[in-house]
């Protein structure tokens, strides 16, 4: 692509090649920035604050970090502090194009849910090399675990184990989150189990098919989980799924001694 608009430009290709790798890389990323700026204008809000976000995406890009002892972690550890103070600077921040406003911190919870999942498909498609159609069921039982374990669901129950801010007169089942992850994981390994045994032979497109009618199955059952088996016994709360659930309650003590932004604190309720 740059050796195309390097043409463009009338900059001869083996010019570009012979620079030093720094100073390409510094250019790709100003060209990018220069871009952005103008995208930023005509369809977002510009301020100020768009040349510090600018000098740091700069500085996260343009310096040759692979080649300082520990630079490997350098881009990560940058990207993990700047996510943690996203609620300190995210109100004052420019609106840019497709988001308008730069996302609440509900919508940053969202859309790094979604991260999380295209990674973990990565994992099955990418490394493992299988073609899992029916991935995203896997997702909803672990969404179907919390909706169990920490809400009132089933209010016939009433056990509680570590969950915090959660009323006490609320019925039902209420479990710490840390607790629920490990359980989510084990309920989704035996799902995975079950449908493994059967397809352990299986290849290519008919491995994608069996995982795609698994796909199909999960959400039949989701919304006639209500009355499972003609039972009458309530396991998904059906098309209205299972809601309200309990607030994880991660980060109340860092609140109480520390102090957090209001983002945060909507993000845990």
């Amino acid at each position: 692509m740059w050796r195309n608009v390097l043409g463009l430009l009338g900059v001869d290709p083996s010019r570009w090649q012979a620079a030093d790798p720094l100073v390409r890389r510094a250019t790709r990323t100003a060209i990018l920035l220069g871009i952005g700026f103008v995208l930023i204008a005509a369809f977002g809000s510009f301020s100020w604050t768009v040349f510090p976000v600018a000098a740091v995406v700069f500085a996260l890009i343009v310096p040759p970090y692979d080649r300082l002892p520990f630079g490997r972690f350098v881009l990560p550890a940058a990207v993990l502090a700047i996510a943690l103070a996203y609620p300190f600077y995210g109100g004052s921040l420019f609106g840019w194009p497709i988001f308008g406003p730069f996302p609440a911190m509900n919508t940053m919870v969202v859309m790094m849910v979604f991260v999380m999942m295209a990674l973990g498909l990565n994992v099955v498609v990418g490394y493992a090399g299988l073609l899992d159609l029916g991935y995203v069921a896997f997702y909803a039982m672990g969404a179907y675990a919390v909706g169990w374990f920490a809400s009132d669901h089933f209010a016939q129950r009433n056990l509680r184990f570590g969950a915090t801010g959660v009323n006490p007169n609320i019925a039902g089942i209420h479990l710490s989150i840390w607790l629920i992850l490990a359980i989510a994981g084990i309920l989704t390994a035996i799902v995975g189990v079950l449908i493994g045994l059967p397809t352990l032979r299986l290849r290519g497109d008919y491995l994608a098919i069996v995982t795609l009618g698994f796909g199909e199955i999960m959400p039949q059952i989701a919304r006639n989980g209500n009355d499972l088996f003609a039972t009458g016994f309530n396991l998904t709360g059906g098309t209205q799924g299972i809601t309200p659930v309990d607030p994880p309650g991660f980060g109340s003590w860092i609140n109480r001694n520390v102090g957090l932004p209001d983002n945060y604190l909507s993000a845990s309720t």
